[in-house]
Order: C-alpha cells, then structure tokens, then sequence
C-alpha cells in the first residue's frame, strides 16, 4: 500500500533531483564518491564538492534520504563511509519532480507550436534524463 504523502512532498531544486536520480541510478546502498561522479555526469559539468555534501545533508534532514554509516575498522582508511538510500519520501519527491518537469515539456510544445517553433515533448524529456 503506497503512503499517502499529499501536501508533505517537498519540492525539489535542480541540483536535488540531479543527485537523488544519481542515487536511484546507483541504486540504495552506494556512497558518496560515486554518487559525485554520477551527478557529474548528469549535470554534464564540474560540481562543488561542498555545495554536494552540503545537499545530502540538507536533504537527509528534509526526510529525503538516509545515510548510514559503516564499521570504520572494515574501512581501508579506517573511516566509515555513509551509505545512502532514498526513503519513500524522497521517490515521491522525485516521482512528483519528473511528472513536472513531463507536463512543461508538453506545455512548452504545445504552445511553441502556435508561434511557429516547435519542439517535440518526447526530446525535452529525454535532456531531462
């Protein structure tokens, strides 16, 4: 049975939706230097490491994500490494984010359309992706 989450869904900004797809891609489980690098390659340019670890942490607070950390002394480096997961919340989230972002792209077509310039919904999702 799905949660009822009406009214509770955050919003998500660009950069959020970008790192919680890298999760998703990635699946639960991984951590943060590969989900770095997948965001990197989402976004198509160099990100901010501050502004990421900043943004996980932000996001596991909103209820977005968790993070768990690992048994530092299985660690190479004896420090654990934290574990993310998106929680129900944050696939909502995400889930509500792409519906959005699908209903622009066929607005966008549809009314570039009427002024001469059109741009087919499916290409628009695809660069969403």
């Amino acid at each position: 049975m799905e949660k009822d989450f009406e009214g509770a869904v955050p919003e998500l900004g660009s950069f959020e939706q970008q790192v919680m797809l890298a999760i998703l891609m990635l699946g639960d489980g991984t951590y943060g230097a590969p989900v770095y690098d997948k965001v990197e390659e989402i976004a198509g340019k160099r990100i901010n490491q501050g502004a990421f670890y900043t943004t996980l942490d932000r996001m596991e607070r909103k209820g977005l994500l968790l993070s768990r950390a690992t048994d530092p002394r299985k660690e190479p480096r004896g420090r654990p490494r934290h574990l993310l997961s998106l929680t129900p919340l944050g696939k909502k989230a995400l889930e509500r984010s792409t519906e959005n972002a699908l209903r622009l792209a066929e607005l966008f077509s549809a009314h570039s359309r009427k002024r001469g310039r059109a741009a087919a919904p499916d290409k628009l999702a695809r660069r969403l992706v």
